[in-house]
């Protein structure tokens, strides 16, 4: 088996050992505040333990950068799996709210790390026509990863869920000792021979020499300095791609997807329905991964526009009936009891609008259109907004649910869903199969110097050619 495939199903097991931390508070916040909690846990608790997650985000993300420059993607991936582990024993030994507050900062601090470098990674292992799956595949795992927590919270005790919980990163720490270091991490430090050595594993094969060339005519001068900071906002591709990338990780928070992620055993208990609450969360999150599945198939087969533009209308439909079935049951209050299932089918069409686009290709985009010299640290950067506006999300969530009822936040997340299609309709490019050159060409029209100086790539090649 190619190295690329192990090298994708251990990041696929980084993904899901993040996603289990993120889904970690479906079912432990309704454990804390019951009645049988052995740490007694108020409401203003449940808010702080569910931001401190992305409060150790923002701090990562913003040393995320620095550390792939320094030790690597496949270091930054090791260090990020041993902090997902520290956090998972803290939780088991917490006897107080303040411990799971700094367990879950650790946590936080670890996934946003690990998405960096992994997005990264992957990104650079992959050969073009499957680098769409493979970032899709991501995504995937970390859905699972949430279902599986919530399987293991429904029916694990507190200290049992988060003892099972810590096998999965510690298999991943154990396996990642087997696959090597992104050759375009080897090239920018000058390793030509373990560059070579790196591809011949990856794709299985000796005859590495003409992607060894792509990959050192797309390498910039990794030197670190104010200027390589100041191009991502100097350059007017680098520009629109902020817009671009940050524009579509908005849309995708506040479409709700963090809220019911955060809070979905909570939210069907507000709602009611035929089933316990328990079990719709599960079907939701089955159904979840499902069409998460769904999507990564047609991800690469139809492209990111149609899919996107398909899922934010999905998005904005389902999102609009749920609105008016709580503005009826909650703002008129009328008796709901005869269509009370009217909510479980609305996130189902939810879900299905939501996971095939705007669950996966956000991060999809933002591994293929950042630039080589700038994706470091804007990836950094895209962590740590992704961190602000979930903790604004959340906040208005709560906000909004507090004031007016259900109705209110919903109506907020079909508002956005209608702007994510207008946003995609006239601002997404499609990047299906294409090179940055031709990506770049769409959005500014015009090509920048995305390689390296001619002198310094020719020392290059006359280097790796007298190393070979």
């Amino acid at each position: 088996m190619a190295r690329d495939y192990l090298a994708m199903t251990i990041a696929g097991l980084s993904s899901m050992s993040s996603g289990m931390h993120y889904g970690w508070t479906s079912t432990a916040l309704p454990q804390l505040v019951g009645n049988g909690s052995h740490i007694p846990t108020t409401s203003e608790d449940e808010y702080w333990i569910s931001v401190s997650y992305f409060g150790g985000s923002l701090i990562a993300s913003a040393l995320a950068s620095f550390l792939m420059r320094y030790i690597g993607q496949k270091g930054v991936i090791i260090f990020a799996t041993l902090l997902l582990i520290i956090s998972w024993v803290i939780i088991a030994c917490a006897q107080s709210i303040a411990e799971i507050i700094i367990a879950r900062t650790f946590s936080g601090a670890g996934d946003a790390i690990l998405l960096c470098a992994l997005t990264v990674y992957v990104a650079e292992i992959s050969k073009p026509s499957l680098r769409g799956f493979f970032l899709s595949s991501m995504m995937v795992y970390g859905m699972l990863g949430i279902l599986a927590e919530n399987v293991i919270g429904t029916f694990a005790t507190f200290r049992t869920c988060a003892i099972i919980s810590a096998a999965v990163p510690s298999a991943v720490f154990l396996l990642l000792f087997f696959v090597p270091e992104s050759p375009y991490r080897l090239v920018s430090k000058g390793n030509m021979d373990g560059a070579r050595t790196a591809l011949r594993k990856l794709r299985n094969t000796d005859v590495v020499d003409d992607e060894l060339e792509r990959i050192l005519s797309m390498i910039y001068d990794e030197k670190v300095s104010v200027s390589t900071y100041l191009r991502l906002f100097t350059s007017s591709y680098n520009r629109r791609t902020i817009y671009i990338c940050f524009t579509l990780i908005s849309v995708h928070v506040f479409s709700g997807n963090i809220v019911f992620i955060f809070h979905t055993q909570e939210i069907f208990q507000d709602v009611g329905g035929p089933l316990e609450n328990w079990i719709s969360s599960l079907i939701y999150l089955t159904a979840q991964l499902v069409f998460t599945l769904l999507g990564l198939a047609l991800v690469d087969k139809y492209g990111r526009r149609p899919l996107l533009l398909i899922s934010t209308v999905g998005v904005t439909l389902s999102l609009a009936i749920e609105s008016v079935y709580f503005y009826l049951k909650d703002g008129l209050h009328l008796n709901m009891e005869s269509v009370n299932f009217i909510p479980l089918v609305g996130m189902m069409l939810f879900l299905l609008g939501f996971s095939v686009g705007l669950q996966i290709i956000p991060v999809v985009i933002s591994g293929e259109l950042f630039a080589p010299n700038v994706k470091f640290f804007a990836l950094s950067l895209y962590e740590g907004y992704f961190c602000v506006i979930s903790v604004v999300g959340l906040k208005l969530f709560q906000i909004s649910l507090d004031a007016y009822g259900l109705y209110a936040p919903f109506s907020l997340f079909t508002l956005c869903g209608f702007f994510g299609f207008l946003f995609v309709y006239y601002c997404v490019p499609e990047t299906k199969q294409k090179t940055l050159e031709a990506i770049q060409m769409e959005i500014v029209g015009k090509s920048e110097k995305l390689a390296i100086p001619s002198s310094r790539l020719l020392g290059s090649r006359q280097t790796a050619q007298t190393k070979s």
